[in-house]
């Protein structure tokens, strides 16, 4: 019962409902959709990663690369391998499947320094327990928005329409997993009111 008519510039997707018009933000509906995959693959069997043929390369500052260093074993939680190739520079070899293609064409060097910051943060939390269900929920949002579609994207109708139904589908599809609303809905009652229909 969505449709999607266009997009507004490159950012916005405009969906027909029978209630009226939905306005939809691209990248924090796309990064809602990835990050749901995500939770589900890491509260099921684990997350599917995938071997790169060659490796995807980021330098840190001094600092952050210890950070990152000091947890290796939760990035593999969440499906990354990294190896530490010295004075900063890491080479990511396994990446979350569902993120490597289009994380690949966006580049891997703000996703590192997001991780790195959400390792940083995880450090001020006191219990074992909250550190863990915490920081995996941070990094699996940060790997969600690294992958997602940005605004200014153009993104062609099929693939739009396909991105409003799975987002549709989630539970929750009307907020990211930062919590900033996803859809803006103006009701055919309000647009009759604002074209004086009535």
């Amino acid at each position: 019962d969505r449709r999607v008519i266009g997009q507004l510039q490159s950012t916005y997707l405009l969906v027909e409902t029978p209630e009226g018009l939905e306005i939809v933000d691209q990248h924090i509906a796309h990064e809602r959709v990835l990050y749901e995959r995500l939770r589900n693959e890491w509260g099921a069997d684990g997350i599917v990663r995938q071997m790169f043929l060659i490796p995807a390369r980021v330098e840190l500052p001094f600092e952050e690369a210890a950070v990152v260093v000091e947890h290796r074993d939760e990035l593999e939680r969440v499906g990354i391998v990294l190896d530490e190739f010295g004075g900063g520079t890491f080479l990511i070899r396994e990446y979350p499947r569902a993120l490597a293609d289009e994380q690949t064409k966006r580049g891997f060097q703000e996703v590192a320094e997001a991780i790195a910051d959400a390792f940083d943060s995880a450090g001020e939390q006191t219990t074992s327990e909250n550190i863990e269900s915490t920081l995996a929920d941070r990094l699996l949002s940060e790997l969600a928005c690294g992958a997602a579609i940005k605004a200014g994207e153009p993104v062609p109708l099929p693939q739009a329409q396909s991105l409003i139904e799975q987002l549709m589908s989630l539970e929750n599809p009307y907020f990211c997993p930062h919590g900033r609303p996803i859809v803006f809905t103006i009701g055919r009652d309000e647009l009759d009111r604002r074209f004086q229909r009535r």
